[in-house]
């Protein structure tokens, strides 16, 4: 099967950049807005590894990845 390329455009609107601006603001702040449902293809082992380290924190799965993400994004700031 053939990859499709993904033409990348490195240059942001003004709109794009203040919208960009505000969610990292938002993220900071810790005042995320509501949840939205997506699909996401995550290594089987990848998954039972945060499902294992969730339940040994009495945390949900799903709730470990969000922390994994905006910490992932923090660092970047």
């Amino acid at each position: 099967m053939a990859k499709k390329k993904v033409e990348s455009d490195s240059s942001l609107s003004p709109e794009q950049a203040v919208r960009f601006l505000e969610d990292m603001r938002l993220l900071i702040s810790e005042k995320d807005e509501k949840t939205r449902l997506i699909s996401l293809r995550v290594p089987e082992n990848l998954l039972r590894a945060v499902k294992t380290q969730a339940r040994s924190e009495g945390k949900k799965y799903q709730s470990l990845l969000i922390e994994f993400v905006r910490r992932g994004l923090r660092s970047k700031i």
